[in-house]
């Protein structure tokens, strides 16, 4: 959320995206990165949710302009082909996800 904030998503336009973020299941920006830490992953733009995790999401039922914004957040923070322009680098331990 830290990147939507320095990108100018502030007030109830962040309350958008942090619904899709809940859904999917996402704590940190690496948890949806490839494992590189260098790109999003593809289904972080999709409308599936969280495939599975350690830690309980309270429920969220984002709507189709929750994803559309979610989706002009994300590439608002990265390249035309979802890199991020400073990586997270590699996991230095195991995630929440399963």
């Amino acid at each position: 959320m830290a990147l939507f904030l320095e990108a100018g998503f502030v007030g109830t336009v962040v309350a958008c995206p942090n619904r899709v973020r809940k859904y999917k299941g996402l704590v940190h920006l690496s948890d949806g990165t490839t494992g590189d830490g260098n790109q999003i992953e593809q289904d972080v733009l999709t409308e599936k949710p969280c495939e599975g995790s350690r830690i309980t999401f309270p429920g969220e039922f984002p709507t189709r302009s929750d994803f559309k914004l979610w989706n002009e957040a994300v590439r608002s923070v990265t390249s035309a082909s979802i890199r991020l322009a400073t990586p997270v680098g590699p996991f230095l331990c195991k995630g929440h996800k399963k």
